[in-house]
């Protein structure tokens, strides 16, 4: 190395955003914690309900109250998917007798669902729990995902040839949660449901309804050290609206909230949710957060994180700043603009990277982009440069979405 390289890597070493103070409290490089739990999904995508429905119908605010009356059909166990019958395509049922009506198809919440059809697997199933979804195009009064129910007027389950129809109506039974359960004992086993292999259909008509969704929240209290009895600086609130979004928010004892911005953020929970914020330490379930909101770093208890968010190899990243790299096998030091960088290996604290090429992108086959990347140049940067000054880790997956 020159003396024009030596020098420029040295000011690039202290005028860092990190610098070598950061790389003393950086314990865990490259890792980050999700802030939203399994939880909080159940709420989000609905299949957490309000308890709104049979006996508490009448505790909730109903909104677009009227009839769902729809079918749909299931196979009995064992299910073989060669050899199960195929069920007719079935579209989605709407509510009558209401001033605004939703689109609707019936779910049974204890089966399995592939070719328009649901799939009993467990044996010695009890019920077939019938729920009503509303995630449908064209709804425009379903926030929680799914219709609640009230009284029901009429089950019915028979062969979806139409040739035997059994009244269930007196067996059903409406959860709090908006779940018809039907209840099946040995004589229906024995007279309708004795052909495994034949193809059901379950009719249902009942009183549905939406409600207005009430948000949810979570506290956690942040501390000085990873324990209990230590000093609590301040408080997580995790607020949820179902079917909205999850809000996080820093409440401080002496000072008002302030938002909670997470470092990789995936709203879209039809692909990999994420609300995931750096980590700079780990003692079991509790994590060390960096500043910001916080004045300073803090513990907080996190109970049940066990995958962690984490760089990997071969994957596209957005970097949101400059960092030193070094060129690998020489000692040529160079510096990488912010943009879309693929990591090819992690090295310890150091990831090997080089830049984003149009064959790197989600929708470009494996085979196309391995035998173009082996002849690319890459790059070794340590963890340290990845990080602002507040110890937040500028790097984030560049396509949450895939192709």
């Amino acid at each position: 190395m020159d003396a024009t390289a030596g020098l420029f890597a040295v000011i690039l070493l202290f005028t860092s955003a990190v610098g070598l103070h950061g790389a003393d409290q950086i314990k865990r490089p490259f890792e980050l914690v999700p802030l939203w739990s399994e939880e909080m999904m159940g709420h989000l995508t609905g299949s957490t309900q309000p308890s709104c429905s049979g006996p508490n119908a009448g505790t909730c605010e109903r909104l677009n109250t009227g009839i769902c009356d729809g079918a749909t059909y299931f196979t009995l166990p064992p299910y073989n998917p060669g050899l199960s019958p195929k069920a007719p395509y079935h579209a989605a049922a709407k509510q009558t007798n209401s001033a605004n009506p939703q689109f609707f198809g019936i779910l049974i919440g204890n089966a399995s669902s592939s070719d328009h059809a649901h799939h009993i697997v467990d044996e010695n199933f009890q019920t077939i729990d019938l729920l009503f979804d509303c995630q449908y195009s064209g709804n425009d009064a379903c926030p929680t995902s799914r219709l609640h129910v009230g009284a029901v007027q009429a089950v019915e389950i028979g062969l979806a040839s139409g040739e035997k129809t059994v009244n269930l109506t007196h067996s059903a039974t409406v959860l709090p949660e908006g779940k018809v359960a039907v209840a099946v004992d040995g004589a229906l086993r024995r007279s309708l449901f004795a052909d495994t292999r034949a193809l059901y259909k379950v009719r249902a008509v009942v009183e549905c309804f939406t409600v207005r969704p009430s948000p949810v929240e979570w506290t956690f209290p942040v501390r000085e050290a990873p324990s209990p009895e230590s000093r609590a600086l301040g408080t997580v609130i995790a607020r949820l609206i179902p079917g909205s979004g999850l809000e996080l928010v820093y409440r401080p004892n002496d000072g008002d909230d302030v938002a909670l911005e997470a470092d990789w953020v995936e709203e879209d929970w039809g692909y990999t949710y994420l609300h995931d914020q750096t980590i700079l330490d780990r003692k079991g379930d509790w994590f060390l957060l960096p500043p910001r909101p916080f004045r300073s770093a803090v513990w907080i208890h996190l109970a049940g994180r066990t995958e962690l968010s984490t760089v990997s190899d071969g994957t596209v990243y957005s970097l949101s700043k400059k960092v030193a790299a070094r060129e690998s096998g020489a000692s040529r030091t160079v510096t990488f603009d912010a943009g879309n960088i693929v990591v090819v290996a992690r090295h310890g604290r150091t990831l090997e990277i080089r830049k984003e090429e149009d064959f790197d992108g989600p929708c470009t086959g494996s085979d196309e982009r391995r035998d173009h990347a082996q002849k690319l140049r890459t790059y070794l940067v340590e963890a340290e440069e990845f990080y602002d000054s507040d110890l937040h880790l500028q790097i984030k997956p560049a396509y949450t979405r895939g192709c």
